[in-house]
């Protein structure tokens, strides 16, 4: 599974957790929901570089290391509902790994607000979006 569904079916089992969820894109007739992106990774978590060849002692190797990234965002209607799922998942995310990940470090301490000016005129009224950014770290065999 790629970290895109992994994220996505953790959230999904997040408690009082209702929005739909969808991968990489925001629905044309849906409002308020969470969409899950890519934002690379790599050693570190630096865009562009690759994954570390080895896990453990050069006696013990068990596989490679992955650090892919993800930005969540929150779609919604109201500006304070938007900010406060997204912070809510920010925290369950810090506390509550998905199955076959070591670790998860949230990127910012606050959600980021990325509503644009064309959000606030979308036909069907305003959405405001914020989202929460984070890096994994993930064993593969």
């Amino acid at each position: 599974m790629s970290i895109i569904d992994d994220v996505c079916n953790h959230l999904a089992d997040m408690p009082n957790q209702t929005l739909p969820i969808y991968p990489m894109q925001f629905p044309s007739d849906v409002i308020n929901c969470i969409a899950v992106f890519p934002t690379g990774g790599g050693v570190g978590g630096n865009i562009g570089s690759k994954p570390s060849m080895t896990f453990g002692s050069s006696l013990a190797t068990i596989g490679y290391i992955d650090y892919p990234g993800v930005q969540i965002q929150v779609r919604y209607t109201d500006p304070w509902n938007a900010c406060r799922v997204a912070e809510d998942i920010r925290q369950w995310l810090d506390e509550n790994l998905p199955t076959g990940y070591l670790r998860c470090d949230t990127n910012r301490s606050i959600p980021d607000d990325l509503t644009a000016s064309s959000d606030l005129t979308a036909a069907g009224g305003p959405m405001y979006r914020f989202s929460v950014d984070f890096s994994f770290i993930k064993v593969r065999a």
